[in-house]
């Protein structure tokens, strides 16, 4: 790959989904957080430094809610010796160019600054203490200060934030100045550090936070009404007054004929409020009569606000009813909530005989690129690992190669161990590095511990105390 430095742009709203690189540069595996690409920056040095700073300005996770980086790119940074300045930069980019959406974002950069302070990193503290005095997320800021990724508070946590109250303070003099900061930035429970200390000392801060609500162990202690003594037809009369899934499970209970007569003429209304609700009821009692009103899926999207309850009930019938629809959907122009209603059925119930429609599907699926259906893709993937024929697929190596969603390619890796003979000594290495904590453990689970730098690997993953215990346990076990 060339290497040309290249130009960093912050940008505070990024389009979906998002614009990666190709799966074979060294950016596009960096922005996937594919193993292969910490091996191969790692060997680039300096040139790696440009475009892991790219990677932290742009944001490039397809889903920033579960989508793991943080601890990819912190480790990165500090193997390269990225400056923490730089990184500091993009913080302060981003906090001064955010847009109204962008308001409960928290940016990509300050969680990395977070995981290098838990690792140590002083420079990477000291720039977290500047956020925490003068950023937007200045609340976020000293979370990170104080707590690891396993929200552990680190043993020098009150030299970390040390001056830190006072000055809060100054910024925020009164008290009603701080509480409307807080509901600002986020919000904060009084009973974690560093505030159950500081309530104690600072006036205002008390007077900001208050002491918190009970907790939530008191706000649960109910009990979950099962309706005995409500008609079938007053639980399918409303959609607001109770919660859906606990009328699913009580109508699932009636299967008197007067009250499945009531449940199909509202499952036949696109327009009746619970018209998925009872749809879903009869699914899950195995009533085949409720089959023509699921399979009316694709038309009733436009017709109902709830089409979730009509997708589940979709789940639970039997696949030999379903089978011919699932591929109709999958093949055809559906829309994508029923493209991958039908790809989950087959993530679940997939035969031998599926595993070549799954894996054309997965192709065409692939060949939409960054527009594909990530759903789909990862309930195809699963479909076909339910069945090791003792074949490479080379639609799997290709998923996990090039899908967006980090999350989601867990369930690729996983099919590829069961169906790849050579996974083990290929595959298996880079899975090693993987930014996503399941994938790692899944390399650890099959990888060939005679392979070059493997043992090595798997002694540094069963030490690490901010990757998750699955990983280092089963690290410690393989080693």
């Amino acid at each position: 790959m060339s290497s040309d430095p290249v130009p960093i742009k912050t940008i505070s709203s990024q389009t979906w989904p998002p614009g990666l690189s190709a799966s074979t540069t060294l950016l596009g595996q960096l922005e996937r957080g594919l193993g292969s690409g910490v091996r191969r920056a790692l060997e680039l040095g300096d040139v790696a430094v440009e475009l892991l700073l790219r990677c932290l300005a742009v944001d490039p996770r397809w889903d920033r809610e579960i989508d793991s980086r943080e601890l990819y790119y912190a480790d990165l940074a500090l193997s390269l010796g990225v400056d923490v300045g730089a990184i500091e930069a993009l913080l302060g980019a981003h906090d001064s160019g955010i847009e109204a959406d962008d308001l409960d974002r928290e940016p990509l950069s300050l969680r990395v600054l977070g995981t290098m302070a838990s690792r140590g990193d002083a420079a990477a503290i000291a720039a977290l203490r500047r956020a925490a005095v003068a950023s937007r997320y200045w609340l976020d800021a000293i979370d990170l200060l104080v707590y690891d990724n396993h929200d552990e508070p680190a043993a020098d946590w009150s030299t970390r934030v040390e001056g830190l109250a006072e000055a809060l303070c100054t910024r925020f003099p009164a008290a009603a100045q701080l509480k409307h900061a807080i509901d600002q930035s986020g919000s904060l429970e009084s009973d974690r550090l560093p505030w159950a200390a500081w309530l104690e000392t600072f006036p205002t801060i008390r007077d900001a936070v208050g002491h918190g609500e009970p907790p939530g162990e008191q706000r649960w202690g109910i009990s979950v009404p099962i309706y005995t003594d409500v008609k079938t037809a007053d639980l399918l009369s409303d959609g607001k007054r109770r919660p859906r899934d606990l009328v699913v499970r009580a109508l699932c209970r009636r299967t008197s004929s007067d009250d499945v007569a009531t449940m199909l003429e509202a499952a036949a209304d696109p327009m009746a409020p619970m018209s998925g609700v009872a749809a879903l009821a009869l699914a899950r009692q195995g009533n085949l009569a409720v089959l023509p009103f699921v399979l009316e899926l694709p038309n009733r999207l436009t017709q109902t606000s709830h089409p979730l309850s009509l997708r589940r009930a979709f789940f639970a019938l039997p696949f030999t009813q379903t089978r011919a629809t699932v591929y109709e959907w999958l093949e055809g122009d559906y829309d994508g909530s029923v493209r991958s209603a039908a790809a989950h059925v087959l993530s679940e119930h997939a035969g031998v005989n599926d595993v070549d429609f799954c894996r054309s599907v997965l192709d065409r699926e692939l060949d939409a690129g960054l527009n594909g259906d990530q759903y789909i893709v990862s309930g195809l993937a699963e479909a076909i690992g339910r069945h090791d024929r003792g074949l490479a697929y080379p639609e799997l190596t290709r998923a996990f190669q090039e899908m967006p969603y980090s999350f989601g390619r867990h369930f690729v890796v996983d099919a590829i161990a069961v169906t790849d003979p050579d996974f083990p000594s290929g595959l298996a290495i880079d899975c090693l590095w993987d930014c996503e904590s399941s994938i790692r453990a899944t390399g650890i689970q099959h990888v060939d511990v005679t392979c070059p730098g493997v043992s090595e690997r798997l002694h540094q993953l069963a030490r690490d105390p901010l990757d998750e215990p699955e990983v280092r346990q089963q690290a410690s076990a393989t080693r």
